[in-house]
Parts: structure tokens; C-alpha cells; sequence
């Protein structure tokens, strides 16, 4: 993997998925693990959302917890270090994620037909955005867009539908899940509570309307051509 992409694992860094962390790394060893926010720390969340300066209107109905906002803003972050650092490509991935031998020759073929990913703003990797690729101007244009209408779903699901163009690439085999969907961390976190909802709807009273959009969909080998 040359230096113009980095990849980075989001994680708790808690044992139960390390088995998985660990196999990505030996098969990749330039993989590096990001601590992600901790959902199961309120006070560290909550000071991690000021710190961001985004403001937070709503999340997806029955997924108001400080995990998914934890998810969030980990995300977000992401996407604010690789304007700052001027990476030219960023993946980012959740820990329950396993890579096949495959996995970086096509993110190595994706990233080598840059006029086919620059009208995109997002590349989802994964079918709830477990893992995405974003190229530097993408980035900066999703951030944008974060930025001008705050915390008003899910992140997944606001990048996929509020942040300009997304392109989804399905790779097969090359990366599989090994838990269930909406059956990790997010959902075991604390709800937020109605105190925490009211005092930022008061200092941010007014969300931006939204306007959903369809994500384009291609299948890897039609997208950049078969080896």
C-alpha cells in the first residue's frame, strides 16, 4: 500500500474483538488502530461533541445513545484529521471487520482511477458504512456539509443521504463482518437523556431541513474493470 493511502481501524481496543484487530494487522501491518470515542463515558462523549463544535439536533429514532453519538463524532474526527494531515486517501473501518487478502489490492485499484471517485464525496466499503474510503477533497466537502447541518442522524446514515454525493463499491469477500449489525457497542451504551437533548436544542434551536439522497451502487470489478 503506498503512502498516498492510509488506513486506519476505529476501536474501543477492548479484548473482545482484538482476535480480529490482530489478524488485520498481521495481514497488513500498515493498518493502524485509532482509539475511538468512548460511548460507555458520557462526560468523555459530551466533551468530545464541544470540542468538535458541530451541533446535535437528533439522532435515528430508538438509537439514541451515547454510543451512536460516540460513533459519530469518532467518524467525524476521522475525516477532520485527514483534511489537517493532507491525506490524499483515508479508509476507515470498525474493529469487527475482517480483511481479506484481497481488501488492499482493490483499494489499491480503486485509489489509482482518481476521475472515477472525484465527483464522489463518500466511498461506502461496507452495506451500514463499516468501513469507507474518502479521497482528500471528498473529505473536505463532507465536513462541509457535516458541519452546515449538524448531528441530525445516525452518521451512517447522514453520510449516506445528506452529504452529497456517495458512491457504494461492494468488494465481496475481501471484507466480512463478524458480528451482527446494530448488536455492538452503540447499542449498549446509555440513552441520552432528555436534559442533555433540551439544553442543546436551546443553544442550537433551529436544524436545517433535510433533503435525502439516493446513493450510486456498482459492483467492484464493474466499476474499475476486472484484473
Amino acid at each position: 500500500m503506498g503512502e498516498n493511502v492510509k488506513v486506519f481501524v476505529l476501536s474501543l481496543q477492548r479484548g473482545d474483538r482484538a482476535d480480529v484487530v490482530d489478524a488485520n494487522q498481521e495481514r497488513f501491518p500498515n493498518i493502524r488502530v485509532i482509539q475511538s470515542v468512548n460511548g460507555y463515558d458520557e462526560a468523555e462523549t459530551r466533551k468530545e461533541l464541544a470540542a468538535l463544535g458541530i451541533p446535535y439536533y437528533r439522532l435515528q429514532k430508538n438509537f439514541e445513545t451515547y454510543g451512536t453519538l460516540a460513533n459519530w463524532i469518532t467518524k467525524t474526527k476521522m475525516l477532520v484529521r485527514q483534511v489537517q494531515e493532507g491525506y490524499p486517501y483515508m479508509v476507515m473501518l470498525e474493529d469487527d471487520m475482517l480483511l481479506g487478502e484481497r481488501f488492499m489490492e482493490i483499494i489499491e485499484r480503486l485509489t489509482s482511477a482518481p476521475e472515477k471517485l472525484a465527483q464522489f464525496n463518500v466511498i461506502r466499503l461496507a452495506p451500514w458504512g463499516e468501513c469507507y474510503l474518502t479521497t482528500l477533497e471528498g473529505a473536505r466537502r463532507t465536513l462541509g456539509c457535516l458541519r452546515r447541518k449538524g448531528i441530525v442522524a445516525n452518521i451512517d446514515i447522514q453520510l449516506r443521504t445528506q452529504c452529497g454525493s456517495e458512491l457504494y463499491v461492494k468488494i465481496g469477500g475481501a471484507l466480512q463482518q463478524t458480528s451482527e449489525t446494530n448488536q455492538g457497542d452503540c447499542m449498549k451504551t446509555s440513552r441520552i437523556d432528555r436534559n442533555f437533548e433540551s439544553t442543546m436544542l436551546a443553544e442550537y434551536p433551529s436544524s436545517p431541513a433535510c433533503k435525502w439522497r439516493q446513493s450510486i451502487k456498482f459492483r467492484f470489478d464493474n466499476l474499475v474493470g476486472r484484473a
